[in-house]
């Protein structure tokens, strides 16, 4: 699928909606926190770059949006998305999270 560039991210977002792709090329204009993206269904994988040159954009656990759009992390902490890092996501419908964790 095309990869989705959005509007770089101003603040700390909940409940993101960017739309439907399997590439999503974030970046932020300061460091921003990231708690969920709109539910994807069973299976779905998402790949989310973080494309912007300095700023971190931080995926929190389980805090904040709606559950079904929360991130579940394979360590239980927050992932630090660092500038040009990559993470995987897959959608868990038994759990109803985004379970992800950073790709080397």
């Amino acid at each position: 699928s095309v990869p989705l560039s959005p509007t770089a991210l101003a603040a700390n977002t909940d409940n993101y909606n960017p739309g439907t792709a399997r590439h999503l090329r974030l970046s932020a204009s300061s460091a921003v926190n990231l708690t969920g993206i709109v539910a994807g269904v069973d299976g779905q994988e998402l790949f989310i770059w973080n494309v912007g040159t300095t700023n971190t954009i931080t995926l929190k656990h389980q805090v904040t949006s709606t559950a079904a759009n929360q991130f579940f992390t394979t360590t239980g902490a927050d992932l630090a998305l660092a500038a040009g890092k990559c993470a995987i996501a897959m959608y868990d419908g038994t759990t109803s999270r985004w379970r992800v964790s950073l790709l080397p």
